[in-house]
């Protein structure tokens, strides 16, 4: 069957048994597909998603959570994005949304890590330069919140295209 194109700087997130694929670049364009492979069957499928789809991007972060895939920043060729953007899988087609946030929001940037510890958490990140902050984005608030994280001792050194496990 159809695959997707050869690609890096792409989220993949494991939902269901499956991994969920979205964007990256392929060497020519900065991509916005969303692509499943079944680990089961070995077999590739496109999503077709409505909604409004995400900006084309690469090196974004993603996490699963709630059958939502959740989409932070990424740069799409021209500018370092931080927004955030919801695929809410259970919906059949899948559905794309724009989340509206409220508060300061962390500067725009590509590579960070991401967490869900009850609140989804970024650390450093990349933007014209390497970063050691840490965010947090609280999804119970309604609209949900942003804040940086308050820490004490001394933070690690800027850092990115790293990751964090939970």
């Amino acid at each position: 069957g159809t695959k997707p194109s050869a690609r890096e700087g792409e989220s993949v997130v494991l939902y269901n048994g499956n991994n969920i694929i979205f964007g990256g670049n392929d060497g020519t364009s900065y991509l916005n597909d969303v692509w499943q492979f079944d680990n089961t069957s070995n077999s590739w499928t496109q999503l077709t998603t409505t909604g409004t789809s995400p900006n084309v991007r690469s090196h974004h972060m993603s996490i699963i959570r709630d059958n939502k895939m959740i989409v932070f920043g990424g740069y799409d060729g021209n500018i370092f994005l931080n927004d955030v953007w919801i695929l809410n899988l259970n919906e059949s087609p899948a559905l794309w949304s724009e989340l509206t946030t409220s508060a300061t929001k962390p500067s725009a940037r590509v590579d960070s890590s991401i967490i869900d510890n009850g609140n989804i958490v970024i650390f450093g990140g990349y933007a014209m330069g390497a970063k050691n902050d840490s965010w947090t984005l609280d999804l119970d608030q309604s609209p949900a919140q942003w804040s940086e994280l308050s820490t004490t001792g001394t933070k690690p050194h800027s850092r990115y295209n790293h990751t964090s496990v939970l």
